[in-house]
């Protein structure tokens, strides 16, 4: 979700405060392996993702090649996503 809002927000910096904090509120989740809070906060932040896109907004596709490390992480790719 994160990956896909970020080029479209409608405010530079939402995406990324909203993959903070779900990524914070989801630990003690994941630590008690609680699935139905899971579910219910994947819900959640699938609403609070679509909320902050501009629609109108086309930016430009861009491909990463690579390994999933390679295209997950800003150390591999050298913060080409950013």
């Amino acid at each position: 979700m994160f990956y896909s809002a970020s080029p479209r927000e409608k405010e530079k910096g939402q995406a990324i405060a909203l993959r903070d904090k779900y990524i914070e509120k989801v630990q003690p989740l994941v630590k008690a392996k609680n699935i139905k809070e899971m579910l219910k906060m994947l819900k959640q932040a699938t609403i609070d993702f679509n909320s902050i896109i501009d629609k109108t907004k086309k930016p430009p596709k861009v491909g990463i090649v690579g390994e999933i490390y390679v295209k997950y992480n800003n150390i591999g790719h050298k913060n080409v996503v950013n």
